[in-house]
């Protein structure tokens, strides 16, 4: 299955260049003293903590993620004093990788290192000190950046870094990270009209106990999706920073105090600056580069785990449509392409002969199958006023209209049906060249 962005609107969406390093004093570097497991497994690095963050060498974390599904190589551009980071391939080790644990107090400057991710020309904000002439780099900001799960164990001091996990996913979830799922979700709902699947994720820059009242400070991504195929279909996304505050009722149960986002245009970057704490300017304006990307990788996963676990796609022709009594009937299809010539050859199909556009349509004549569809059905057809590029949403009460109108649009449609109630959920038209 595969993810199709046809709507992508990343409302609020603020893309800032890096500010300028200045020059800072030296910092106490002190050599961690937590245990670092290695999707389960002890590791000695030669890492540091500065201000209360552990700082590793790149290369030390690409050389023990290397075969996994984290893996990432890097390319050295010492004109550019640039790294380059490539998700997905294998690292070639250049030498001196995991030489051991360093064992004492050493001085650290913040490092003018650049660092990119492939396919992508803007620099990635990861905080960086250079010590003794080796750069090390924020262990959480390579996690995010990479989408490589970063736990923490405080009862244990031990760090661990997983290859089997996203970064969001590798979080602790507990009460409070809960309620802000849920004041996500219930706040942006219907930001961008009707889904099959709302989602969020975030990663907290900072909470503040004021009196009360309970102030989360985060980057959020709320993401929509709806499926037809094999294709799940971006139906809207906004990730900007925003803040939730709550207080605790009488029970302990967070409830809702406010639920803010930032303002559009000129006013973008002045309400950020006198919502967030200035501590967090730097985080809220320049670091979406940071976090985008372990974001992302979270919604997508809870879609492709959704569609693949709770939904069943079917294809076929639509009749006897009535949007009063929800329900209609379906006789199924199957589609046929060039790419399954085995399955062409059992239904007697000759892919060279029967397929002059790339496709034959195999009817079943397994018998008409009537649907119920819920009262929140997603129906979305190929946009004729783009060339059949994108889709538009239409209500229930116009759909039975429409396809008298259009004559059954293309006379194709996906339908998709949840597993447990039997029921359809979303009707998406097929493009039929």
């Amino acid at each position: 299955m595969k993810f199709l962005r046809v709507t992508l609107i990343a409302a609020l969406l603020v893309v800032f260049a890096i500010p300028s390093l200045e020059t800072f004093a030296t910092v106490k570097a002190t050599p961690t003293s937590s245990t670092v497991l290695v999707d389960g497994k002890s590791k000695t690095f030669d890492s540091y903590n500065i201000n209360g963050f552990n700082y590793f060498k790149l290369r030390d974390i690409a050389y023990v993620m290397n075969g996994t599904a984290k893996q990432f190589g890097i390319d050295w551009d010492a004109a550019k004093n640039a790294m380059t980071l490539n998700p997905g391939v294998a690292y070639v080790a250049a030498g001196g990788e995991m030489t051991g644990k360093g064992s004492a107090v050493k001085s650290a400057i913040l490092s003018n290192q650049k660092v990119f991710l492939a396919g992508n020309e803007n620099q990635i904000p990861i905080e960086a000190y250079n010590i003794d002439g080796y750069n090390y780099f924020k262990l959480r900001d390579v996690g995010m950046v990479l989408d490589i799960g970063i736990g923490w164990d405080d009862a244990k001091n031990t760090i661990s870094i997983l290859s089997t996990k996203g970064y969001v996913e590798s979080q602790t979830v507990d009460a409070l990270d809960k309620a802000v799922c849920d004041a996500i979700i219930a706040n942006l709902k219907g930001l961008f009209g009707s889904a099959e699947l709302l989602t969020q994720a975030h990663i907290t820059l900072k909470t503040v106990q004021n009196g009360s009242n309970t102030t989360v400070y985060a980057w959020v991504l709320y993401e929509q999706f709806t499926r037809a195929g094999n294709e799940i279909n971006n139906a809207g996304a906004i990730i900007a920073p925003m803040t939730i505050t709550f207080k605790k009722d009488n029970t302990g149960n967070y409830q809702l105090v406010e639920f803010w986002h930032p303002e559009d245009g000129d006013r973008n970057i002045p309400s950020i600056k006198n919502k967030f704490p200035q501590d967090l300017w730097n985080a809220a304006l320049y670091n979406q580069g940071l976090y985008s990307n372990s974001l992302f990788a979270s919604t997508q996963k809870q879609a492709q785990d959704y569609f693949d676990n709770n939904t069943t796609d079917l294809m076929g022709h639509i009749s006897n449509f009535s949007a009063s009594g929800m329900k209609f009937d379906f006789n199924q299809i199957e589609w046929l392409t060039k790419d399954n010539p085995q399955r062409a050859r059992e239904l007697g199909i000759d892919v060279n002969k029967d397929m002059p556009g790339g496709f034959y349509v195999y009817e079943l004549n397994n018998g008409t199958k009537t649907y119920s569809f819920t009262s929140n059905l997603i129906i979305q057809l190929l946009n004729r006023y783009d060339n059949m590029h994108s889709y538009q949403s239409v209500r229930v009460s116009d759909f039975s209209k429409w396809l008298t109108d259009n004559n059954f649009g293309t006379g194709i449609w996906h339908i998709n049906i949840n597993k447990n109630s039997n029921v359809v959920t979303s009707i998406t038209e097929q493009y039929v060249p």
